[in-house]
């Protein structure tokens, strides 16, 4: 390996033990392993770390065998109260932790059963997916009280896959009025900042339809909510694989921090002081957004660098990754098994183990090639290499997120679409103008909100139509992998790119591709 991507690697040295934490988890949940096994296992990697630490010897191993256990114990799914269930009425109150519209108006989410009437009073205190016909304000902090039509998840397969994964046994559906209690703070803080952003990115310059198809993507963009979007454009950025760009994630909350960084330093606030006032905007757009998992990934990353650099030394990427992957399964280990998390860090792990050395290794190569290049070339010499070198990364960058996240995309959605590789490059640099004309809306003086709105829903409507085209010749691989592949796939990639790190042979290119594609071929024939 490069220099580069041996010295990103050094910067987290307790990755391989984060990673062993997911590993553990992963494990538990698929082969269910008893917690009296596991139990056992913890006095017996306990007592090993012990032995290690009085003999005086390398602690590695019995630390990630520790870290590991640890792992599959906190993930020991808990046991349905109900494992006989059948379909019937329930008079429940419900506690929505997320929640969301369709294009109907009609509500969904996930929420917590805070309680129920006689024939479900043993789900209380467990989630529970409800859809509320006739309920369309029913936001993040909200209590939902009235009569549903429970019923139990059946197969693992699809949207019911990820429900179990998420320890989610029920189904709460109700077509019939309910009634809807105001949520308390801060969800109700968390709203109210959501309808301020909402209604600053709603006015646009000559007095234009806020309701415009471009208009309505720009808010879904930097709101997350993909509510706003037509079936027929969902459909378009799903086949061509863009439909990233409307998950909040690195993207929006680096580009709002980005923008408090600028105007702190304006007024000359003192280093040390930046972080007590941006760190709470930045969470607070990640609350509106409903704690999105790549939205708190990009969070916890910030807050991380930022605070790193106000305190301590100079921050470290990578380090900050792991430590965002870690904190985020300590605290809710079934993020492992969201997708959105999934895809979110495989992504990311990619582009900084793979596409950086990759494109250095690229653009060595090319410069070798070439031969002399004056150290100050012309500026139209200097601009063919600027735009040389942005298409380059661009395409390492593309590779990495194509081979991350294709076993995945399989799992969650039966198709690979075989282009994102390409579209994703143009879509991202889109999406980063309209980003930040949103994020300039958000803290600009109310008569300047119209200029970047418009501006922003100028590039939507751009990128709309071209989605529309593209999704004619998008190339869609439609093959479907158990989560137990897909998971065994990522896991063999990141071994690929981190624990064997001594590849010198341009096998290290080929390897983490080919173990996807040898995954998908296979699942495609067998």
């Amino acid at each position: 390996m490069t220099d580069v991507n041996s010295k990103i690697r050094r910067q987290a040295p307790l990755a391989k033990y984060a990673f062993a934490f997911a590993f553990g988890i992963a494990l538990s949940r698929y082969f269910e392993i008893g917690a009296n096994i596991l139990s056992a296992l913890l006095v017996l990697a306990g007592a090993l770390v012990f032995h290690f630490i009085i003999a005086n010897k390398n602690l590695r191993l019995p630390m990630m065998l520790l870290a590991f256990i640890s792992g599959a114990i906190i993930s020991i799914p808990p046991q349905n109260p109900y494992p006989d269930f059948t379909s019937q009425e329930a008079e429940l109150e419900i506690f929505a932790e997320r929640a969301g519209r369709n294009e109907k108006g009609a509500s969904y989410g996930i929420g917590k059963v805070l309680s129920a009437s006689k024939n479900f009073e043993k789900a209380k205190g467990s989630k529970i997916w409800f859809y509320a016909k006739d309920a369309k304000d029913i936001w993040q902090g909200n209590k939902i009280r009235g009569s549903f039509i429970v019923r139990k998840v059946e197969k693992e397969e699809g949207f019911n896959n990820y429900l179990l994964n998420q320890n989610i046994f029920f189904n709460a559906y109700s077509a019939e009025k309910t009634e809807i209690e105001s949520a308390k703070f801060p969800y109700s803080l968390y709203k109210s900042a959501r309808e301020y952003i909402a209604e600053k990115l709603g006015t646009f310059y000559g007095g234009a339809n806020a309701e415009n198809e471009g208009a309505r993507a720009f808010r879904a963009m930097i709101l997350g909510d993909k509510s706003y979007l037509s079936k027929d454009a969902k459909n378009d950025f799903k086949l061509t694989g863009t439909m990233h760009i409307f998950a909040v994630s690195g993207l929006h909350v680096g580009m709002l921090a980005s923008i408090i960084y600028f105007i702190l330093n304006l007024l000359r606030v003192p280093k040390k002081a930046a972080p007590a006032i941006s760190l709470p905007i930045l969470f607070l757009y990640v609350s509106v957004c409903q704690s999105a998992p790549s939205a708190m990934r990009a969070f916890i990353m910030i807050s991380t660098v930022w605070l790193s650099s106000a305190f301590l030394r100079k921050p470290k990427t990578f380090a900050s990754l792991v430590a965002a992957f870690f904190i985020s399964l300590a605290f809710n280990p079934s993020n492992l098994f969201d997708a959105g998390f999934a895809l979110s860090y495989s992504v990311v792990l990619a582009i900084v183990l793979y596409a950086v050395e990759l494109d250095e290794a690229l653009s060595q190569k090319i410069q070798n090639l070439r031969g002399f290049e004056l150290k100050n070339p012309p500026l139209p010499r200097r601009i063919y290499l600027k735009c040389e070198r942005g298409i380059i990364a661009g395409l390492c960058i593309g590779i990495a997120a194509m081979f991350a996240s294709a076993p995945l995309c399989s799992c969650y959605f039966g198709y690979v679409p075989l282009l994102s590789a390409f579209l994703s490059i143009p879509f991202v640099l889109g999406a980063t103008a309209a980003v930040a004309c949103g994020a300039a809306s958000v803290v600009l003086p109310n008569f300047l909100c119209p200029i970047t709105n418009s501006i922003a829903a100028f590039i939507l409507e751009i990128m709309l139509n071209s989605a529309k085209i593209f999704s004619d010749l998008a190339v869609v691989l439609n093959v479907k992998i158990s989560p137990v592949a897909a998971f065994a796939c990522e896991w063999a990639i990141l071994a690929s790119l981190f624990l064997y790190p001594e590849i010198k042979s341009p096998a290290k290119w080929i390897l983490p591709p080919a173990i996807t594609a040898a995954t998908l071929l296979s699942a495609a024939i067998f």
